[in-house]
Protein backbone atom coordinates (compact mmCIF):
# COMPACT_ATOMS: atom_id res chain seq x y z
CA UNK A 1 0.00 0.00 0.00
CA UNK A 2 1.36 3.35 -1.04
CA UNK A 3 1.99 5.95 1.63
CA UNK A 4 0.47 9.41 1.59
CA UNK A 5 3.88 10.82 0.75
CA UNK A 6 4.19 8.55 -2.29
CA UNK A 7 0.73 9.51 -3.53
CA UNK A 8 1.54 13.19 -3.15
CA UNK A 9 4.78 12.67 -5.03
CA UNK A 10 2.87 11.21 -8.00
CA UNK A 11 0.36 14.05 -7.86
CA UNK A 12 3.17 16.61 -7.91
CA UNK A 13 4.83 14.78 -10.80
CA UNK A 14 1.72 15.38 -12.92
CA UNK A 15 3.17 18.91 -13.36
CA UNK A 16 6.62 17.73 -14.36
CA UNK A 17 8.00 19.23 -17.58
CA UNK A 18 8.62 15.81 -19.10
CA UNK A 19 5.40 14.32 -20.54
CA UNK A 20 6.73 10.79 -20.01
CA UNK A 21 7.05 11.48 -16.29
CA UNK A 22 3.56 12.96 -16.19
CA UNK A 23 2.11 9.94 -18.00
CA UNK A 24 3.88 7.48 -15.66
CA UNK A 25 2.57 9.39 -12.65
CA UNK A 26 -0.98 9.16 -13.97
CA UNK A 27 -0.51 5.41 -14.52
CA UNK A 28 0.77 5.00 -10.96
CA UNK A 29 -2.16 6.94 -9.49
CA UNK A 30 -4.56 4.73 -11.44
CA UNK A 31 -2.91 1.65 -10.00
CA UNK A 32 -3.07 3.06 -6.44
CA UNK A 33 -6.77 4.01 -6.85
CA UNK A 34 -6.74 6.67 -4.17
CA UNK A 35 -9.64 9.17 -4.49
CA UNK A 36 -7.44 12.04 -3.26
CA UNK A 37 -5.75 11.99 -6.67
CA UNK A 38 -9.00 12.69 -8.56
CA UNK A 39 -8.73 16.53 -8.70
CA UNK A 40 -5.15 16.37 -10.02
CA UNK A 41 -6.06 13.71 -12.58
CA UNK A 42 -9.05 15.77 -13.75
CA UNK A 43 -6.71 18.69 -14.28
CA UNK A 44 -4.38 16.39 -16.24
CA UNK A 45 -7.22 15.78 -18.71
CA UNK A 46 -6.27 19.22 -20.11
CA UNK A 47 -2.59 18.37 -20.55
CA UNK A 48 -1.19 19.28 -23.96
CA UNK A 49 0.25 15.78 -24.37
CA UNK A 50 -2.24 13.22 -25.67
CA UNK A 51 -0.54 10.35 -23.82
CA UNK A 52 -0.94 12.16 -20.48
CA UNK A 53 -4.62 12.96 -21.08
CA UNK A 54 -5.30 9.35 -22.05
CA UNK A 55 -3.48 8.00 -18.98
CA UNK A 56 -5.39 10.41 -16.72
CA UNK A 57 -8.74 9.27 -18.13
CA UNK A 58 -7.76 5.62 -17.68
CA UNK A 59 -6.69 6.30 -14.09
CA UNK A 60 -9.99 8.01 -13.28
CA UNK A 61 -11.83 4.97 -14.62
CA UNK A 62 -9.80 2.76 -12.33
CA UNK A 63 -10.59 4.92 -9.29
CA UNK A 64 -14.33 5.03 -10.15
CA UNK A 65 -15.05 8.21 -8.21
CA UNK A 66 -18.25 9.99 -9.39
CA UNK A 67 -16.51 13.31 -8.66
CA UNK A 68 -14.59 12.80 -11.92
CA UNK A 69 -17.75 12.61 -14.08
CA UNK A 70 -17.95 16.30 -15.13
CA UNK A 71 -14.31 16.31 -16.28
CA UNK A 72 -14.64 12.96 -18.05
CA UNK A 73 -17.82 14.11 -19.71
CA UNK A 74 -16.01 17.06 -21.24
CA UNK A 75 -13.14 14.79 -22.24
CA UNK A 76 -15.56 13.01 -24.58
CA UNK A 77 -15.11 16.04 -26.83
CA UNK A 78 -11.32 15.73 -26.91
CA UNK A 79 -9.79 16.00 -30.38
CA UNK A 80 -7.94 12.75 -29.75
CA UNK A 81 -9.95 9.60 -30.43
CA UNK A 82 -7.77 7.76 -27.89
CA UNK A 83 -8.63 10.20 -25.11
CA UNK A 84 -12.30 10.09 -26.09
CA UNK A 85 -12.25 6.28 -25.90
CA UNK A 86 -10.59 6.26 -22.49
CA UNK A 87 -13.00 8.87 -21.14
CA UNK A 88 -15.97 6.87 -22.39
CA UNK A 89 -14.55 3.70 -20.81
CA UNK A 90 -14.01 5.50 -17.52
CA UNK A 91 -17.60 6.75 -17.43
CA UNK A 92 -18.87 3.23 -18.05
CA UNK A 93 -16.80 1.94 -15.11
CA UNK A 94 -18.25 4.58 -12.79
CA UNK A 95 -21.79 3.34 -13.56
CA UNK A 96 -25.30 4.75 -13.17
CA UNK A 97 -24.19 8.18 -12.03
CA UNK A 98 -22.39 8.60 -15.35
CA UNK A 99 -25.49 7.68 -17.32
CA UNK A 100 -27.55 10.32 -15.57
CA UNK A 101 -24.81 12.91 -16.01
CA UNK A 102 -24.51 12.20 -19.72
CA UNK A 103 -28.23 12.82 -20.12
CA UNK A 104 -28.18 16.04 -18.12
CA UNK A 105 -29.64 18.71 -20.38
CA UNK A 106 -27.39 21.32 -18.73
CA UNK A 107 -24.42 19.57 -20.31
CA UNK A 108 -25.92 20.16 -23.74
CA UNK A 109 -26.27 23.85 -22.99
CA UNK A 110 -22.96 24.61 -21.22
CA UNK A 111 -19.90 26.17 -22.85
CA UNK A 112 -20.04 26.75 -26.58
CA UNK A 113 -22.02 24.68 -29.06
CA UNK A 114 -20.17 21.60 -30.25
CA UNK A 115 -21.75 19.53 -33.04
CA UNK A 116 -19.84 16.44 -31.84
CA UNK A 117 -21.44 16.46 -28.43
CA UNK A 118 -24.63 14.56 -29.17
CA UNK A 119 -22.89 11.83 -31.18
CA UNK A 120 -20.15 11.35 -28.57
CA UNK A 121 -22.68 11.10 -25.74
CA UNK A 122 -24.81 8.61 -27.67
CA UNK A 123 -21.73 6.51 -28.40
CA UNK A 124 -20.76 6.53 -24.72
CA UNK A 125 -24.25 5.49 -23.62
CA UNK A 126 -24.19 2.55 -26.01
CA UNK A 127 -21.16 1.21 -24.14
CA UNK A 128 -23.14 0.65 -20.93
CA UNK A 129 -23.69 -3.12 -20.91
CA UNK A 130 -24.24 -3.68 -17.19
CA UNK A 131 -27.71 -5.27 -16.76
CA UNK A 132 -28.06 -3.47 -13.43
CA UNK A 133 -28.09 -0.09 -15.17
CA UNK A 134 -31.66 -0.26 -16.52
CA UNK A 135 -33.34 -1.27 -13.22
CA UNK A 136 -31.47 1.52 -11.48
CA UNK A 137 -32.68 4.02 -14.06
CA UNK A 138 -36.23 2.70 -13.79
CA UNK A 139 -36.01 3.40 -10.08
CA UNK A 140 -34.57 6.86 -10.73
CA UNK A 141 -37.51 7.73 -12.98
CA UNK A 142 -39.62 7.83 -9.80
CA UNK A 143 -37.20 10.11 -7.93
CA UNK A 144 -38.76 13.13 -6.15
CA UNK A 145 -36.43 15.42 -8.12
CA UNK A 146 -37.96 16.15 -11.54
CA UNK A 147 -34.53 16.76 -13.07
CA UNK A 148 -33.42 13.28 -11.99
CA UNK A 149 -36.58 11.76 -13.48
CA UNK A 150 -36.01 13.62 -16.73
CA UNK A 151 -32.40 12.45 -16.98
CA UNK A 152 -33.40 8.86 -16.20
CA UNK A 153 -36.03 8.86 -18.95
CA UNK A 154 -33.53 10.30 -21.42
CA UNK A 155 -30.96 7.65 -20.49
CA UNK A 156 -33.48 4.84 -20.92
CA UNK A 157 -34.24 6.15 -24.38
CA UNK A 158 -30.55 6.13 -25.24
CA UNK A 159 -30.01 2.58 -23.95
CA UNK A 160 -33.19 1.33 -25.70
CA UNK A 161 -33.87 -1.67 -23.48
CA UNK A 162 -37.51 -2.89 -23.72
CA UNK A 163 -37.36 -3.79 -20.03
CA UNK A 164 -37.81 -0.07 -19.34
CA UNK A 165 -41.16 0.21 -21.15
CA UNK A 166 -43.41 -0.26 -18.03
CA UNK A 167 -41.50 2.42 -16.13
CA UNK A 168 -41.76 4.76 -19.10
CA UNK A 169 -45.52 4.10 -19.30
CA UNK A 170 -45.77 5.32 -15.73
CA UNK A 171 -43.69 8.41 -16.58
CA UNK A 172 -46.20 9.41 -19.28
CA UNK A 173 -48.44 10.54 -16.41
CA UNK A 174 -45.69 12.60 -14.76
CA UNK A 175 -46.94 16.02 -13.60
CA UNK A 176 -43.80 17.60 -15.09
CA UNK A 177 -44.34 18.00 -18.84
CA UNK A 178 -40.58 17.80 -19.49
CA UNK A 179 -40.40 14.39 -17.81
CA UNK A 180 -43.43 13.13 -19.73
CA UNK A 181 -41.92 14.41 -22.97
CA UNK A 182 -38.65 12.57 -22.31
CA UNK A 183 -40.61 9.39 -21.54
CA UNK A 184 -42.44 9.76 -24.84
CA UNK A 185 -39.17 10.21 -26.73
CA UNK A 186 -37.71 7.17 -24.98
CA UNK A 187 -40.67 4.99 -25.97
CA UNK A 188 -40.27 6.19 -29.55
CA UNK A 189 -36.57 5.28 -29.46
CA UNK A 190 -37.23 1.80 -28.04
CA UNK A 191 -39.92 1.22 -30.71
CA UNK A 192 -41.89 -1.30 -28.68
CA UNK A 193 -45.13 -1.91 -30.65
CA UNK A 194 -47.09 -2.33 -27.42
CA UNK A 195 -46.48 1.36 -26.69
CA UNK A 196 -48.33 2.65 -29.76
CA UNK A 197 -51.78 2.66 -28.16
CA UNK A 198 -50.54 4.52 -25.08
CA UNK A 199 -48.76 7.09 -27.24
CA UNK A 200 -51.85 7.63 -29.38
CA UNK A 201 -53.78 8.32 -26.20
CA UNK A 202 -51.05 10.76 -25.13
CA UNK A 203 -51.80 12.84 -28.25
CA UNK A 204 -54.71 14.16 -26.17
CA UNK A 205 -52.39 15.42 -23.41
CA UNK A 206 -53.24 18.98 -22.36
CA UNK A 207 -49.59 20.06 -22.71
CA UNK A 208 -48.60 20.86 -26.30
CA UNK A 209 -44.94 19.96 -25.66
CA UNK A 210 -45.97 16.42 -24.77
CA UNK A 211 -48.21 16.19 -27.83
CA UNK A 212 -45.55 17.16 -30.35
CA UNK A 213 -43.06 14.77 -28.73
CA UNK A 214 -45.70 12.05 -29.10
CA UNK A 215 -46.19 12.84 -32.78
CA UNK A 216 -42.48 12.58 -33.50
CA UNK A 217 -42.18 9.36 -31.46
CA UNK A 218 -45.00 7.74 -33.43
CA UNK A 219 -43.28 8.74 -36.64
CA UNK A 220 -40.10 6.96 -35.54
CA UNK A 221 -42.05 3.83 -34.62
CA UNK A 222 -43.55 3.57 -38.13
CA UNK A 223 -46.67 1.71 -37.01
CA UNK A 224 -49.70 1.87 -39.32
CA UNK A 225 -52.10 1.73 -36.37
CA UNK A 226 -51.02 5.27 -35.43
CA UNK A 227 -52.06 6.84 -38.75
CA UNK A 228 -55.60 7.70 -37.66
CA UNK A 229 -54.43 9.43 -34.47
CA UNK A 230 -51.73 11.34 -36.35
CA UNK A 231 -54.25 12.44 -38.94
CA UNK A 232 -56.40 13.84 -36.16
CA UNK A 233 -53.34 15.64 -34.80
CA UNK A 234 -53.07 17.49 -38.12
CA UNK A 235 -56.01 19.53 -36.83
CA UNK A 236 -54.43 20.24 -33.42
CA UNK A 237 -54.86 23.88 -32.32
CA UNK A 238 -51.08 24.07 -31.69
CA UNK A 239 -49.02 24.74 -34.83
CA UNK A 240 -45.88 22.78 -33.77
CA UNK A 241 -48.07 19.75 -33.01
CA UNK A 242 -49.63 19.90 -36.47
CA UNK A 243 -46.21 20.21 -38.08
CA UNK A 244 -44.78 17.29 -36.10
CA UNK A 245 -47.80 15.15 -36.97
CA UNK A 246 -47.29 15.84 -40.68
CA UNK A 247 -43.58 15.12 -40.33
CA UNK A 248 -44.36 11.87 -38.50
CA UNK A 249 -46.71 10.74 -41.26
CA UNK A 250 -44.03 11.62 -43.80
CA UNK A 251 -41.53 9.43 -41.92
CA UNK A 252 -43.95 6.51 -41.96
CA UNK A 253 -43.64 5.95 -45.69
CA UNK A 254 -43.47 7.52 -49.11
CA UNK A 255 -44.23 11.23 -48.75
CA UNK A 256 -46.64 11.19 -51.69
CA UNK A 257 -48.71 8.47 -50.00
CA UNK A 258 -49.63 10.72 -47.07
CA UNK A 259 -52.97 11.85 -48.57
CA UNK A 260 -53.77 8.19 -49.24
CA UNK A 261 -53.26 7.41 -45.56
CA UNK A 262 -55.63 10.19 -44.59
CA UNK A 263 -58.27 9.04 -47.05
CA UNK A 264 -58.06 5.41 -45.93
CA UNK A 265 -58.25 6.30 -42.20
CA UNK A 266 -61.83 5.15 -41.75
CA UNK A 267 -61.62 5.71 -37.99
CA UNK A 268 -62.02 9.40 -38.83
CA UNK A 269 -65.25 10.79 -40.22
CA UNK A 270 -65.39 11.79 -43.87
CA UNK A 271 -65.94 15.43 -42.86
CA UNK A 272 -62.82 15.37 -40.66
CA UNK A 273 -60.79 13.77 -43.43
CA UNK A 274 -61.86 16.54 -45.78
CA UNK A 275 -60.72 19.12 -43.23
CA UNK A 276 -57.38 17.36 -42.84
CA UNK A 277 -56.77 17.20 -46.58
CA UNK A 278 -57.63 20.87 -46.95
CA UNK A 279 -55.34 21.75 -44.04
CA UNK A 280 -52.55 19.75 -45.68
CA UNK A 281 -53.05 21.62 -48.93
CA UNK A 282 -52.68 24.93 -47.10
CA UNK A 283 -49.91 23.78 -44.75
CA UNK A 284 -46.86 25.91 -44.15
CA UNK A 285 -43.31 24.57 -44.23
CA UNK A 286 -42.50 26.54 -41.06
CA UNK A 287 -42.47 23.45 -38.89
CA UNK A 288 -40.52 21.19 -41.23
CA UNK A 289 -43.46 19.68 -43.07
CA UNK A 290 -43.30 21.03 -46.63
CA UNK A 291 -46.18 20.08 -48.90
CA UNK A 292 -44.68 18.29 -51.90
CA UNK A 293 -47.98 17.23 -53.38
CA UNK A 294 -51.24 18.88 -54.38
CA UNK A 295 -54.36 17.58 -52.68
CA UNK A 296 -56.70 20.44 -53.46
CA UNK A 297 -59.36 20.50 -54.59
CA UNK A 298 -60.27 17.46 -52.56
CA UNK A 299 -62.99 16.39 -54.97
CA UNK A 300 -60.66 16.23 -57.93
CA UNK A 301 -58.01 14.39 -55.94
CA UNK A 302 -60.46 11.72 -54.78
CA UNK A 303 -61.92 11.41 -58.26
CA UNK A 304 -58.46 10.78 -59.69
CA UNK A 305 -57.95 7.93 -57.20
CA UNK A 306 -61.12 6.21 -58.39
CA UNK A 307 -59.77 6.27 -61.94
CA UNK A 308 -56.53 4.46 -61.11
CA UNK A 309 -56.08 0.71 -61.15
CA UNK A 310 -53.02 0.79 -58.88
CA UNK A 311 -54.90 2.25 -55.88
CA UNK A 312 -55.90 -0.10 -53.06
CA UNK A 313 -59.61 -0.74 -52.56
CA UNK A 314 -59.63 0.67 -49.02
CA UNK A 315 -58.31 3.97 -50.40
CA UNK A 316 -60.98 4.01 -53.07
CA UNK A 317 -63.64 3.26 -50.46
CA UNK A 318 -62.41 6.22 -48.41
CA UNK A 319 -62.37 8.40 -51.51
CA UNK A 320 -66.01 7.50 -52.23
CA UNK A 321 -66.99 8.45 -48.68
CA UNK A 322 -65.22 11.78 -48.99
CA UNK A 323 -66.76 12.47 -52.39
CA UNK A 324 -70.22 11.70 -51.02
CA UNK A 325 -69.67 14.03 -48.08
CA UNK A 326 -68.08 16.80 -50.12
CA UNK A 327 -70.54 16.76 -53.01
CA UNK A 328 -73.62 16.61 -50.78
CA UNK A 329 -72.41 19.75 -49.04
CA UNK A 330 -72.68 21.64 -52.34
CA UNK A 331 -76.01 23.32 -53.10
CA UNK A 332 -77.96 21.60 -55.85
CA UNK A 333 -75.73 18.54 -55.94
CA UNK A 334 -77.20 15.13 -56.72
CA UNK A 335 -77.37 12.33 -54.18
CA UNK A 336 -75.01 10.28 -56.35
CA UNK A 337 -71.78 12.14 -55.83
CA UNK A 338 -69.66 10.05 -58.17
CA UNK A 339 -71.82 10.53 -61.29
CA UNK A 340 -69.22 12.72 -63.10
CA UNK A 341 -66.66 9.96 -62.63
CA UNK A 342 -69.03 7.30 -63.93
CA UNK A 343 -69.53 9.46 -67.03
CA UNK A 344 -65.77 9.76 -67.45
CA UNK A 345 -65.44 6.00 -67.25
CA UNK A 346 -68.16 5.48 -69.84
CA UNK A 347 -66.57 8.00 -72.19
CA UNK A 348 -63.19 6.39 -71.75
CA UNK A 349 -64.60 2.97 -72.65
CA UNK A 350 -66.39 4.24 -75.77
CA UNK A 351 -64.00 6.80 -77.21
CA UNK A 352 -60.68 7.84 -75.73
CA UNK A 353 -60.83 11.11 -77.66
CA UNK A 354 -64.08 12.28 -76.09
CA UNK A 355 -63.45 15.11 -73.67
CA UNK A 356 -65.06 14.78 -70.22
CA UNK A 357 -67.12 17.94 -70.56
CA UNK A 358 -68.89 16.45 -73.59
CA UNK A 359 -70.00 13.49 -71.54
CA UNK A 360 -71.12 15.79 -68.76
CA UNK A 361 -72.99 18.02 -71.19
CA UNK A 362 -75.04 15.09 -72.45
CA UNK A 363 -76.17 14.18 -68.94
CA UNK A 364 -79.03 15.60 -66.89
CA UNK A 365 -76.77 16.49 -64.00
CA UNK A 366 -77.54 19.89 -62.43
CA UNK A 367 -75.20 22.70 -63.42
CA UNK A 368 -73.99 22.96 -59.83
CA UNK A 369 -72.30 19.60 -60.10
CA UNK A 370 -70.14 20.68 -63.06
CA UNK A 371 -69.27 24.39 -63.01
CA UNK A 372 -66.82 25.73 -65.55
CA UNK A 373 -63.89 25.63 -63.15
CA UNK A 374 -64.52 21.99 -62.32
CA UNK A 375 -64.83 21.24 -66.04
CA UNK A 376 -61.39 22.72 -66.66
CA UNK A 377 -60.03 20.62 -63.82
CA UNK A 378 -61.65 17.49 -65.23
CA UNK A 379 -60.19 18.27 -68.67
CA UNK A 380 -56.72 18.30 -67.13
CA UNK A 381 -57.47 15.03 -65.37
CA UNK A 382 -58.81 13.57 -68.60
CA UNK A 383 -55.65 14.59 -70.48
CA UNK A 384 -53.59 12.76 -67.93
CA UNK A 385 -55.76 9.65 -68.16
CA UNK A 386 -55.57 9.39 -71.96
CA UNK A 387 -51.91 10.37 -72.09
CA UNK A 388 -52.13 13.79 -73.70
CA UNK A 389 -49.80 15.32 -71.09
Amino acid sequence: METTEAIQHHIDSLRHQDPIVRRNSADSLGAIKDPTAVPALCEALHDHAESVRSAAAFALGAIKDPAAIPALRKALLDNSSLVELQASSALVKIGVASVLALCDEDFYMDDRYDPRKEDRIAAALREFKDPAIVPALCQAIQDPDSKMRRQAASALGAIKDPVAVPALYHALQDPDAHVASQAVSALGAIKDPTAVAALCQALQDPDSEVRWHVALALGRMDDASAVAALCQALQDPNSPVRGCAALALENMGDFTSLPHKVIAAVAISAADRIGILEAMGKASSKWGAPVKYKVLPVVRYCQSLLQRDDVAEEIKAGAREILAEKMLLRPGARDVASEPIELLRAASASDATTAPEEALRSSNAPEATAPSKQTRQQRTLWDKIVGRT
